[in-house]
């Protein structure tokens, strides 16, 4: 089992089990990783007075990491080329970024805050946060650019009540981004508004991409809810004109959330133009609930999952497993060829049937190591050579795990690296 990152700059995050809950405050959150950069904001910074100055100040902070994603980014280049000749895809992103400012006009602003801050440009910025959707409008001018099959994550509700529930992500992105990811740690209400919390103390802090809102990656709040994202693709994008809002501004909006009932509101909301699938859950809770969502384009409403209570689906007595590998598992949306996922997908489940992860769920006093190990188990295995779980641009792909995590609910977590 590697436990060693084979790109360079990659990095492994594990927020991971003590032997016992200990006592938190309730604005308390882990540590950002020494090797990942990191930014703290505190309520009473300059960076706190508005949105903009927020996001301002994580464009000051990473403006080295902002400008090589901007010039490094294929996607971008593809995006830029394809916007620069107008016409009818021009007035799609005119019309998108319109929409998603007016429903999300804080964080429309803290896109351009990091722009200005980090001395880019507003419009590579913009492009970069909606790049999820534009590939759709320009996808001839990004077919040279090698697919990128994204991220994995595990969900574990074991049997025994003293187990913890486990929820582990393989964060996967183009291997040019490795070494382009950061730490955002700040106030809930940063910036005030219209956003509850900017008196309660409470914060959020998430793995964030580049130039992009935090997050695309995962997230977490001190109200006990966390997130994890996973990408879809629809065969199709949605008129604009009746799902013109993007993915980014959507996750953003989450992390904000007091519940997780509050979250997959805001993950399922309508109109959204492609779709994601999200882990949401009670980090804090030693009986929380695991939830994974699956949101559809436009019409194709959304899809909760909630893993089972303990003792098993109507008493089967057995440990509720879900893994999610970048295709729609329960929503019936047209999707293109998925090999990678399918791939995932058939290897996880090999893994629960042969490995210490079925023992450690099912047995009763089961072993909380164990279990742990089961979940790292799943997340490094690489053993299907042509699309591994584990991802390190093998095989003439381009996606490489640039970061991992791995969440026991209920438990004070910590951040480990690992060299």
């Amino acid at each position: 089992m590697r436990r060693r990152c084979l790109v360079a700059a990659c990095a492994l995050l594990v927020i991971h089990a003590q032997a016992r809950p200990a006592p938190m405050q309730n604005s308390q959150l882990p540590q950002g990783p020494p090797s990942i950069p990191s930014l703290r904001v505190e309520s009473d910074d300059h960076a706190c007075t508005t949105p903009y100055a927020f996001g301002r100040a994580i464009g000051v902070r990473f403006a080295q990491e902002v400008a090589t994603r901007v010039s490094k980014s294929r996607d971008l280049a593809a995006l830029r080329t394809c916007m620069a000749e107008g016409g009818e895809r021009a007035a799609i992103l005119q019309e998108m970024w319109r929409e998603n400012e007016q429903t999300f006009p804080r964080f429309a602003a803290e896109v351009n805050g990091t722009a200005d801050g980090a001395g880019v440009s507003r419009d590579d910025l913009v492009l970069l946060n909606l790049r999820k959707e534009l590939r759709y409008v320009c996808a001839s001018y990004m077919k040279d650019i090698p697919h990128v099959t994204h991220c994995s994550d595990q969900l574990v509700a074991p049997l025994d009540v003293q187990m913890p529930r486990v929820v582990g992500h393989n964060e996967d992105g183009a291997c040019e981004d490795a070494g382009l990811l950061y730490w955002v740690d700040a106030p809930v209400g940063c910036g005030g508004g219209d956003i509850p919390g900017n008196d309660d103390g409470a914060r959020f802090a998430a793995i964030t991409y580049a130039g992009e809102l935090p997050s695309a990656a995962f997230g977490l709040n001190s109200y006990g809810v966390a997130v994890t994202f996973n990408a879809l693709s629809p065969l199709r994008l949605s008129p604009v004109s009746e799902a013109p809002l993007a993915r980014n501004l959507v996750s953003r909006a989450s992390l904000v959330s007091r519940s997780v009932d509050d979250a997959i509101k805001v993950l399922s909301m309508g109109r959204q133009a492609v779709g994601h699938n999200a882990q949401v859950f009670a980090w804090r809770d030693p009986a929380g609930v695991i939830t994974s969502v699956e949101i559809g384009p436009a019409s194709y409403g959304s899809s909760v999952l909630r893993m089972h209570d303990r003792g098993g689906a109507s008493g089967s007595g057995v440990a509720s497993l879900s893994f999610h590998a970048n295709a729609y598992l329960r929503l019936p949306v047209p999707e293109g060829p998925q090999p990678s996922s399918v791939h995932r997908l058939r290897r996880a489940r090999a893994l629960w049937q042969s490995g210490t992860l079925r023992d450690a769920t099912v047995a009763r006093g089961g072993n909380a190591t164990r279990l742990m190990a089961g979940v790292w188990a799943v997340l490094l295995d690489h053993a299907d050579v042509a699309y591994p779980i584990y991802q390190s641009g093998e095989g003439g792909h381009d996606t490489c795990t640039l970061v991992q995590a791995v969440f026991a609910l209920g438990v004070s977590p910590y951040v480990r690296w690992t060299p």
